[in-house]
């Protein structure tokens, strides 16, 4: 096929064209045999040829949901190509938002470092496969002391950027100039692993049950999806990792104020943060006796998920390094003015956020609380009036 001829690509990168009809070539027209006889005979020929398929499968969901980035390693054959539409066919039909997220965050993780091992030309050619095309500048723009090599049409720039919620790739912080975005190789990889996670995550069109009946009657991959669902089963745990006993020394997800409720909820579904949710989420876990690790754990299921940045810029919050300054949790104040207090959001909202509560020396007036911290508090005061019966007051 010519596609792959000219340009070896589709078997590393399958969403590109001509990957889908290399995983089922099927033409409608010339196929009188039934769509299951069909596809037990496609995934047959599949399992039989490729006897890693099987286990390649259970490994993406165990360790997507493991939250690890190693121990799958991609290859640039057909195989790779038959494990992405499989991936993507078991998503559809599992329909679960969370999975999908957790799934297509590990594997675009793994094409961010391929793209990143790609030549400058080669990068180009996949940029415009992608339907994101970057330019190569040999001479480059110099940027900060760093030559940026690679632009973008500000145009095509802006609509995947925004998806990044990463105040890095904002206008105002990128070099601008007539109407081209410069980027280095890193940043370029980065949003073209935003373009490959969106193609792994399904449509979601309405055909789950169906799609999900149909796949049962495949031998071969009625097996993957009863460990499948074993496995999300046992992995319950994963839509709501916080509420472990850890006031703030045993802390539990019920004393969580509303507006970290919110980001952990985020993070969790495997959505990017925005930097002020970032920086919030880590503030408030170094003042609250979350250790390094818990704090890390948070972020480790982003899209953009870096090891090595996130604990440098954990462990600089809470001032190990740099200048030694430890960081205050985000005042109240603060949150509203960025957007990030919750106070009375319909599923996270509290009243002692929305309301206050009642202090000493107020008498029947409720004083506001000032930030996060002062909700844990309250929030085990309200508790443990309810277990003792204690009036408010």
């Amino acid at each position: 096929m010519s596609y792959y001829n000219a340009y070896g690509l589709v078997y590393k990168y399958p969403w590109l064209e001509g990957g889908r009809e290399m995983f089922d070539p099927i033409v409608e027209s010339e196929s009188a045999e039934p769509l299951v006889d069909y596809y037990n005979r496609l995934f047959s020929d599949y399992f039989s040829i490729y006897p890693e398929l099987y286990q390649k499968l259970l490994d993406v969901f165990i360790f997507a949901l493991d939250k690890k980035e190693s121990g799958i390693v991609l290859t640039d054959d057909k195989l790779n190509i038959i494990l992405f539409y499989t991936v993507k066919t078991l998503l559809t039909a599992f329909d679960n938002r969370i999975l999908d997220n957790h799934v297509a965050n590990l594997l675009s993780k793994l094409y961010h470092k391929r793209l990143l091992q790609e030549n400058p030309q080669d990068l180009v050619i996949i940029s415009k496969k992608m339907g994101l095309p970057c330019h190569f500048d040999r001479k480059g723009k110099d940027f900060g002391g760093v030559i940026h090599h690679f632009w973008v049409e500000i145009h095509q720039y802006v609509p995947i950027a925004a998806l990044l919620r990463d105040s890095n790739y904002q206008l105002i912080n990128r070099m601008v100039q007539n109407g081209k975005v410069f980027l280095i190789k890193d940043h370029m990889a980065r949003l073209l692993q935003e373009v490959a996670r969106r193609e792994i995550i399904p449509d979601h069109q309405g055909i789950s049950g169906e799609l999900l009946t149909l796949l049962k009657k495949i031998n071969p991959i009625s097996a993957i999806i009863n460990e499948i669902a074993i496995i999300i089963e046992e992995k319950k745990y994963s839509q709501s990792p916080y509420e472990k006993t850890n006031v703030y020394e045993n802390m539990v997800y019920v004393l969580y104020p509303p507006c970290i409720k919110f980001i952990l909820n985020k993070a969790t579904n495997g959505v990017n943060l925005t930097h002020s949710e970032r920086l919030h989420i880590a503030f408030f876990y170094a003042n609250t006796n979350h250790t390094v690790e818990e704090t890390v754990d948070v972020f480790r299921t982003l899209p953009d998920f870096d090891e090595k940045i996130a604990r440098y810029n954990i462990e600089f919050s809470r001032g190990i390094g740099g200048k030694g300054k430890k960081y205050s949790v985000y005042s109240c104040a603060k949150l509203k003015s960025i957007k990030l207090c919750k106070a009375t959001d319909k599923e996270y909202g509290d009243p002692i956020c929305a309301e206050g509560v009642y202090r000493k020396g107020h008498g029947d007036t409720k004083v506001p609380i000032k930030n996060p911290k002062d909700f844990v508090f309250w929030k085990n005061v309200e508790i443990q009036r309810k277990l003792q019966n204690i009036p408010k007051k």
